[in-house]
């Protein structure tokens, strides 16, 4: 709950943020949810007054087991939680070492420019340096605060750009 009615202060003024009522969040972002997230690069942060201050969510790259063409040892994304497949991620990749992905990072606005973010930040480098190979990120954009703190620590980077058309149909006012 307190995650949700973080959320809006949080990430408001993003791109395409769309907020969602307590019932719809608590669906979507429940315990199936939470059971994917990484337990050594995830973390919420916590105030002297015991109120959230910022969070972390981090995932591995389970594509090698969840892809369909992982073959009859696939694992549907519904089944997919950390602490069963993780394993299993490892044991396909043999030698390899599997990749990390930070996904959402938020610092509750009343905590932001105090430092918040980069202690975050220290504590998932640790556990992704622990646990992992290499990271991806999602879709960032280039002034993102954590595209900025952690560029030189990312290995490279491939960057898009935005484009937007009109929608075909009658009356479209929709661009993507």
């Amino acid at each position: 709950p307190e995650i949700h009615a973080a959320a809006d202060s949080t990430f408001g003024h993003a791109f395409a943020y769309t907020p969602l009522p307590y019932e719809e969040f608590a669906v979507v972002c429940g315990a199936p949810f939470v059971a994917k997230m990484c337990p050594h690069s995830s973390m919420i942060g916590i105030d002297a007054d015991g109120a959230l201050a910022g969070f972390q969510l981090s995932y591995a790259d389970f594509g090698p087991i969840a892809v369909a063409g992982a073959g009859e040892d696939r694992v549907p994304l519904s089944r997919l939680e950390h602490a069963t497949c993780f394993p299993l991620l490892k044991a396909r990749l043999g030698d390899a070492s599997p990749a990390a992905i930070p996904k959402t990072t938020g610092v509750v606005p009343r905590h932001r420019k105090a430092g918040v973010m980069a202690l975050v930040g220290l504590e998932i480098w640790n556990g992704i340096r622990e646990h992992y190979g290499s990271v991806v990120y999602a879709i960032t954009a280039v002034d993102n605060p954590v595209q900025v703190l952690t560029e030189d620590l990312a290995g490279g980077q491939r960057n898009y750009a935005l484009y937007r058309r009109g929608l075909e149909g009658a009356g479209s006012r929709w661009t993507a």
